[in-house]
């Protein structure tokens, strides 16, 4: 898709990373304001949890993966055979690998409905993944991918699903401007007022978290040519009707970084503090993939919005109080997403039991521990044994402590 406004990057600065350049396009019409209606900005000190996309621990845009090695009786054992090395392509992660040999067998049997469902399943976990990288090209290309999947298989809702809100997302960004720094594409509506010479505020905060967390994950998810990180800035109602997000949410991490934002002179502690939680999300998918839980994700990104020791405990504390005396919710139940728990006061309960969690671990077993929980994921599919190398128990007992701990 070809995008409304054209990023003009130059060198990174701040943090004493690079150099950064960033400016406008020269003699553009200001954009018309969009239709939006105001409302009141999130106090500073009260800012809601944030909320990424949820996704399947095997990255399949379904619930169970849709492919089939058995394809009708009667197909030339060779396309049989190739069927089956797609599938094994796939579950390891081989996407484009998977889709060719898939392509391979549509392209040999058109008719075989089982080739068409791999073929299917396959190029929509490419298109997820494309858009999870972020950036222009890859929502273009995520939409290609998803676009294809969903005429292979039109009996897929979830891929129509997926689809239309990919969509949704794009069409949010129609006509907005793009700014780069060193690591971040910025969107935004050109016409608004509250952000026009603004920005180099927002990249500060943006670029300064980058260099905390390339440190604290130990990577550097924009090197080596990939695409920057985008992030995109919405009035709070056009955020909410782009994502369908409730209102509680403060942001959005889905290979973008979405955000509300109503005035940046009066929400900019807040803002600050959202921008950071949902970098984190970016950091740790590129660390630890799709199979890293919610409490994990969400826990730690709570954690790291703001390093302030204060503010720290007054999160804490508030979501002590979020607790209460109800019931602490299993690790396996905290294991999705967060904002699929239930109603607001559960999922409220979901995100301070995953904060006050992930904080008893770095106290009680290192700061380090959640870190190595999260690449653990990416290399073990799930964060317990990495826990246990690093602590010597099993993640189990150091949650049922956690749980007594809370109690006291």
């Amino acid at each position: 898709m070809k995008p409304a406004a054209i990023a003009v990057a130059g060198l990174s600065l701040a943090f004493g990373m690079a150099f950064v350049l960033y400016f406008r396009e020269p003699a553009r019409p200001k954009l018309k304001p969009a239709e939006w209606s105001p409302r009141t900005h999130v106090d500073d000190d009260l800012a809601l949890p944030t909320r990424r996309t949820a996704v399947n621990s095997d990255g399949s845009t379904s619930a169970k993966p849709a492919v089939s090695e058995a394809p009708t009786r009667g197909v030339d054992p060779m396309w049989a055979q190739k069927n089956r090395t797609a599938i094994q392509q796939l579950e390891k992660g081989a996407l484009q690998e998977a889709v060719t040999l898939f392509e391979e067998c549509v392209a040999a049997v058109p008719n075989e409905k089982v080739f068409r469902q791999n073929l299917a399943e396959a190029l929509a976990r490419l298109g997820s993944e494309h858009w999870d990288r972020g950036g222009t090209a890859g929502q273009t290309t995520g939409i290609e991918h998803m676009s294809r999947a969903a005429l292979m298989a039109p009996d897929r809702e979830d891929i129509a699903k997926r689809l239309a809100d990919m969509l949704a997302l794009a069409k949010s960004e129609e006509g907005n401007w793009t700014e780069s720094s060193g690591h971040f594409d910025l969107s935004y509506d050109g016409a608004r007022d509250d952000l026009a010479f603004r920005t180099t505020e927002i990249f500060d905060v943006l670029e300064g978290a980058y260099l905390d967390f390339t440190e604290q994950f130990g990577i550097d998810p924009v090197a080596d040519g990939r695409a920057r990180i985008r992030v995109v800035l919405y009035k709070r109602d056009g955020f909410h009707g782009a994502t369908g997000i409730g209102h509680w949410a403060g942001g959005l991490y889905d290979g973008s970084i979405r955000v509300p934002l109503e005035d940046l002179g009066r929400e900019r502690r807040a803002l600050r503090r959202v921008l950071r939680h949902e970098l984190v999300h970016a950091f740790v998918h590129e660390a630890g993939g799709r199979s890293v839980p919610g409490w994990l994700n969400e826990g730690l990104a709570q954690l790291l919005e703001d390093l302030d020791p204060a503010t720290q405990g007054r999160s804490l504390d508030a979501a002590r109080a979020k607790l209460g005396n109800a019931p602490i919710a299993t690790l396996e139940a905290l294991g999705g997403s967060l904002s699929a728990v239930g109603d607001d006061a559960a999922i409220q309960r979901a995100y301070a039991a995953a904060l006050l969690f992930v904080d008893f671990v770095a106290k009680q077993h290192g700061d380090r521990t959640s870190f190595a929980m999260v690449a653990g994921c990416k290399a073990d599919g799930a964060p317990a044994a990495a826990f246990e190398r690093s602590t010597g128990l099993t993640l189990a007992t150091a949650f049922e402590d956690f749980r007594g701990a809370v109690r006291r």
